[in-house]
């Protein structure tokens, strides 16, 4: 008998160090086998178009999120785990868009994601976002990726309908413009069609009609068809929800054609790089952005130029979706930190409700989420460009749509 228990010692030393194992695995964090979370390691997964139509805007945007990776890392980590991301391309294109949210949510096994994209690919992914019950933080878009909220999606800026209605805000009641003729310039997108439902819903509110509405394609470098249209239908403001190069391609055939109306732009149509494509004749041009400018004297700003140069060349920025980038990036590794060191989905979801008037250091208007809210905020600044410095200047504080 006393053999036997003696023999039976390396497999029961071996039990208990298989028993031992398991323990210290779920200690280090991995109580409910949760993807992504490691020991050590968070992996986040990103869709950013890093060779399509929009890289652009979203090429410096993944810039700026990676680099408040590589700072926060630096920093140690989020308790104790280092932050490891995979960026995926999408091209600006739906397939690419579902085939690159299913490689990280399957392959990768990230645990959760950051989005830039298309509006018409987030609404293809948000079945799987739901199956899955991955959490999301979106770059801002239309607010029917938000209105009713989603559970397990997120954004942080201002949607294209709150945008546009701020625009006709401004003609209408700061401008008090009498008989505007309004024109639109858009994309055939989703993005496109977003604009074109709200700013002729703006329009009927103010018992007038769009002076005309003018498609231009996603990386078109001429709109002189376009021009002449809005120029025959005498508008005098011109509403340009597209991105910074089709806003370029429209402004440079406006000018040739002697076309000066003002320029009234969402988000993604303004960035320095207009100024630099179109020169003066983007005098007229406004905008209004939901993220600071590079260059401004507000904390979060200056805490960004001040550690751009540690971390990456300051010569190859493309300061303006850099910024917004920068601070997608914030607002995650924020609710991160707040879901603590035992980090689930669930626990994540919870820790961005309770965001309540975050304040960014002025990169953002105040933020918050909750149970039933998913854009974190309705704040914009209203910017004019100043083309002999090349930069857009804000004209007003944060404002929000009037009610």
């Amino acid at each position: 008998m006393k053999r036997a228990l003696y023999g039976s010692l390396p497999a029961l030393s071996g039990i208990l160090v298989i028993f031992i194992s398991v323990f210290l695995v779920v200690r280090s964090g991995m109580t409910e086998n949760v993807p992504g979370v490691l020991g050590d390691t968070i992996k986040i997964g990103m869709i950013f178009d890093k060779t399509g139509p929009t890289v652009a805007v979203q090429g410096p945007a993944a810039d700026g999120i990676k680099m408040y990776y590589k700072y926060v890392n630096d920093q140690g980590g989020i308790n104790g785990r280092k932050l490891k991301w995979i960026h995926e391309d999408d091209r600006y294109t739906i397939s690419k868009q579902v085939a690159a949210f299913k490689k990280l949510i399957f392959r990768d096994e990230v645990f959760t994601m950051l989005t830039g994209g298309s509006t018409g690919g987030l609404m293809a992914l948000q079945p799987m976002i739901k199956k899955e019950k991955i959490p999301v933080l979106g770059a801002p878009t239309s607010d029917i990726a938000v209105v009713p909220p989603r559970r397990y999606y997120f954004t942080n800026g201002t949607s294209y309908e709150d945008e546009i209605k701020i625009l006709f805000d401004y003609m209408f009641d700061t401008l008090k413009v009498k008989n505007p003729r309004i024109g639109l310039v858009r994309a055939d997108t989703e993005h496109g069609k977003v604009g074109s439902r709200t700013a002729n819903m703006q329009a009927k509110l103010r018992n007038i009609k769009l002076a005309g509405e003018e498609v231009v394609s996603p990386g078109a470098l001429d709109a002189t068809s376009q021009v002449l249209n809005l120029k025959m239908a005498k508008a005098d403001y011109i509403v340009l929800h597209t991105t910074t190069g089709n806003a370029a391609a429209f402004i440079r055939s406006a000018s040739r054609l002697k076309f000066n109306p003002m320029y009234l732009g969402t988000k993604y149509a303004g960035a320095e790089e207009l100024i630099r494509l179109t020169g003066d004749a983007s005098k007229n041009f406004h905008m209004v952005n939901s993220f600071s400018r590079w260059y401004e004297d507000v904390p979060g700003v200056v805490r960004l130029r001040r550690l751009t140069g540690k971390y990456y060349p300051k010569d190859k920025i493309k300061p303006g979706w850099f910024v917004q980038g920068w601070t997608h990036a914030v607002v995650l590794v924020e609710a991160l930190k707040r879901g603590g060191r035992d980090l689930t989905r669930e626990g994540l979801i919870k820790a961005f409700e309770s965001f309540k008037d975050v304040e960014t250091g002025g990169l953002t208007g105040p933020l918050t989420f909750g149970p039933g809210i998913r854009k974190a905020g309705d704040y914009v600044r209203l910017y004019k460009t100043d083309v002999v410095n090349k930069r857009l200047v804000a004209i007003t504080d944060w404002m929000r749509p009037l009610k």
